[in-house]
């Protein structure tokens, strides 16, 4: 390849380049003193736009602008790309006219410049930064004053760019000075902390140091050489004494006849006297107090200002000595292995021949799918039973792609996990899969794929072992399909009570969706009075004393408020999962408590009842009959003692008596059972009632029915009258309305609705429906006739009672 050729131009952009970064104004931030230079530029050259731009290797950047928001342009579409490119101002009148910008996108679309004028900054060195130019929307030209006082004004940007570095040069220089005097302060310190440094440093080094002056005094010894000289038994302990002379030791082991301190004693001879840096290595043993100790000793020598010094080190090998004479050991014992190995394996190719034999045995016979796969998923070979599966005979399968037999959306899975297998990333995958049956129909195999290697290693087959699964696969949709369907909450949870699985309807009462409750335990949502009860019960199950038929708790959802949920729950074949069928029982079991309050406040009402009847029969017919009574008991003494006159006027008193009991014994039936109620009917009974209650409480009751109404039994009627009738009374007690109104019509030809309304305070039908008696009495009597009734309420917007009886028999 050639070299690519630099050119002058080249070197000279570079060198450019360079000096515009040395001034360090790229992307720096507005300066006061150059936005009143591009003001000034605008109102001499009498032009609404004026810029300072600076163009680096890709770009013109704007340290200052007048007149537009535009900060930085692509340098080949800018104007002072070529206005650096000279000395003088480069004026262009009109761009659309100009050969070499009419095309650019800065004329044709905005700014859509016609007039430019570039005075180029010039450093003192030569080198153009950028520009100071003034841009104009309509053509344009500058007279030779204008020309003049914009290079005035770049060669002052210049100056300013070169001041600010000046200033900057001279505060680094400032502050390296300031460093240099700090440096010279702490130099001495530095001094002492390396000193101190350098004999920690040699403490704490494993290897054991120890240096010799020119007349082999020792002058230092490091705590690692003293810590060992303690366990030596060469009694050689004056050696590690400071000012102790290493030769004369040396010497007088060497004459008791140690060779180890004879070498020492030639070589550290040498190292004293050689003139050039001394170093020599050497092994050697210990015998320590415990065991053989091996050594490698280092000596080498150094100059300071024309002393001679040497340096003596000694690291400890005798763990490597170790695993050197295993290593020889396990040499030795190598042999002897590989004989053995080697009748080892002519063994097992005996076996591997059996085994390949009664692997092809397994392969042809077995009840189990088994097919071969080459790299390019072509099926080389297949048992009986894998053909069998899908109705077709082997020579039908040989040499078809494992894609023909899959369905379309299992074609690409398959495929890219086969491949994970022969490029060796995986050992083998089991997945799910459809296959074609030969009658077109789809069958579910399991199929366990493992990969066959070649010789070297390589993956190269895949061995298909497939199982037949489509019965336990729809059994499992379906079981599937009832979990995910059923409007009972259902959940798995292990025997710790930690969720497992939960179905929508669980999501639906609860509030979550189904991955808030991934790893979370059924007892975060139990009422804390209620917790106990719940590990009673898982471990009652665990214990395997029982299934657990009904278990009532409490649980938050996400609202906050408790639900009443009652479950049922027992534990899988398995005993692992533990499986719980839940219902929300909260309105049921509430409902069920307002019933118990509403048949005790009935006995009540009935007891209040029967004493007030009671109460009316004795205060008032009892006085009426024992005054009756009286009367007849003197009119049988007198009849001979008067005249017919008197005895005429006693019979009428009597008479009177009689007629005010039959008045009191109608009224307190009336008051039993309404006997308009059963001669003329339902409308004309609430149209008496309605009068009753307007001439009693003086509010404005009307009833309104515009058809007629279809003769109903006695037990319809008779409960339809008692709910206007306990509406009414609710009305009169609670509502403080002026106004109420109780609507008949025929709806759809099949339905009689009751409308009863007024225009009173209204209530809270949520918090009251529960709680108030008149409302369940009215709930109770439209249940038992079949109805249908709906409470509408607000504050201070009236109450809406509506009833619905079905007219249709069936």
């Amino acid at each position: 390849m050639k070299n690519k050729q630099v050119s002058n131009a080249d070197i000279a952009e570079q060198i450019r380049l360079e000096i515009l970064k040395s001034y360090e104004i790229l992307d720096t931030s507005p300066e006061r003193v150059l936005d009143n230079i591009t003001r000034i530029a605008a109102e001499i050259c009498d032009t609404p736009i004026s810029l300072i731009s600076l163009v680096d290797e890709t770009r013109q950047w704007f340290k200052s602008r007048y007149g537009i928001d535009v900060q930085e342009t692509p340098r080949e579409i800018a104007f002072c790309n070529e206005a650096i490119k000279g000395q003088q101002v480069l004026e262009i009148p009109d761009a659309l006219e100009d050969l070499r910008f009419k095309d650019n996108p800065l004329v044709t679309s905005e700014p859509k410049i016609r007039f430019y004028a570039g005075a180029p900054l010039i450093t003192s060195s030569g080198h153009s930064l950028g520009t100071l130019c003034v841009v104009d929307q309509k053509p344009n030209s500058l007279t030779q004053r204008q020309k003049d006082a914009l290079e005035a004004l770049a060669r002052g940007v210049v100056l300013q760019f070169e001041l600010t570095q000046a200033l900057r040069q001279s505060e680094l220089t400032h502050i390296a000075l300031r460093q240099e005097v700090e440096a010279k302060e702490k130099s001495e310190l530095s001094k002492t902390l390396a000193e101190k440094f350098l004999l920690e440093s040699l403490n704490a080094i494993v290897d054991h140091v120890v240096l010799l002056d020119a007349t082999a005094n020792i002058v230092f010894v490091n705590q690692a050489w003293k810590d060992y000289a303690r366990l030596a038994v060469t009694g050689t302990s004056p050696v590690f004494e400071l000012g102790a002379n290493y030769l004369a030791i040396c010497e007088k082991s060497a004459a008791n006849g140690n060779l180890v301190s004879k070498k020492f004693l030639e070589n550290i001879r040498m190292a004293l006297h050689d003139d050039e840096f001394f170093v020599f290595e050497f092994e050697y043993p210990i015998i320590t107090l415990d065991e053989e100790n091996w050594f490698v000793a280092s000596i080498s020598s150094f100059e300071v200002h024309d002393q001679r010094f040497v340096v003596i080190t000694h690291h400890n090998i005798t763990r490597r000595k170790k695993a050197e004479i295993s290593v020889r050991n396990l040499a030795n014992s190598l042999e002897e292995r590989v004989y053995e190995r080697t009748l080892a394996l002519q063994d097992a190719n005996l076996k591997l021949a059996q085994s390949e034999e009664k692997y092809r045995t397994i392969f042809e016979n077995s009840s189990v799918g088994f097919s071969l796969a080459d790299e390019q998923g072509e099926i080389e070979d297949a048992n009986m039973a894998f053909c069998n599966m899908l109705g077709r005979e082997k020579e039908e399968i040989i040499g078809k792609k494992i894609s023909s037999i899959v369905h379309d959306d299992e074609e690409n899975s398959l495929g890219a996990l086969r491949k994970t297998i022969l490029e060796g990333k995986r050992l083998g995958f089991v997945k799910d899969v459809r296959l074609i049956h030969a009658d077109g129909r789809y069958i579910w195999g399991r199929a366990s794929v493992a990969a066959i290697y070649n010789e070297a290693g390589k993956p190269v087959q895949t061995l298909n072992l497939i199982q037949d699964f489509t019965e336990q696969k729809t059994l499992e949709e379906e079981r599937n399909q009832f979990f995910e369907n059923s409007v009972d909450m259902l959940l798995m949870l292990n025997n710790r009570g930690d969720i497992l699985e939960i179905n929508p309807a669980f999501c639906r009462v609860f509030g979550y969706s189904d991955l808030y409750f991934k790893g979370k335990n059924v007892t975060e949502f139990t009422h804390p009075d209620d917790v106990e009860k719940v590990d009673f019960a898982l471990q009652r199950i665990e214990d395997n004393l029982e299934s657990l038929p009904v278990l009532e708790v409490r649980m938050q959802i996400r609202i906050g408020e408790y639900r009443y949920i009652r479950w049922s729950a027992s534990r899988t074949e398995k005993k692992r999962v533990i499986f719980a069928i839940g219902r929300d029982v909260t309105k049921s079991l509430n409902y069920e408590r307002a019933l118990h309050r509403f048949a005790s406040g009935l006995q009540e009402i009935r007891e209040e009842e029967r004493s007030r009847i009671s109460r009316e029969i004795h205060d008032e017919l009892g006085q009426i009959l024992t005054a009756l009574k009286i009367d007849l008991n003197l009119l049988g003494k007198d009849v001979y003692s008067k005249s017919p006159a008197e005895l005429g006027q006693n019979i009428k008193s009597i008479v009177n008596l009689v007629n005010t009991t039959l008045e009191s014994v109608k009224r307190i039936a009336q008051d039993l059972r309404p006997e308009i109620l059963d001669l003329l009917g339902l409308v004309p009974a609430l149209e008496s009632h309605a009068k009753e209650v307007q001439a009693r409480t003086g509010i404005d009751c009307e009833v309104l029915c515009n058809t007629e109404i279809p003769a109903l039994d006695t037990k319809r009627t008779t409960q339809l009258f008692r709910i206007v009738q306990e509406a009414l009374t609710n009305v009169i007690r609670h509502a403080n309305a002026t106004y109420a109104r109780v609507l008949l019509e025929i709806v759809d030809d099949a339905c009689l609705k009751i409308t009863i309304q007024d225009n009173g305070r209204g209530f809270n039908v949520i918090e009251t429906e529960s709680q108030s008696l008149g409302l369940l009495g009215m709930q109770e009597r439209a249940r038992s006739i079949q109805a249908a009734i709906d409470f509408t309420s607000g504050f201070n917007k009236g109450t809406i009672v509506a009833v619905s009886l079905s007219l249709d028999d069936k």
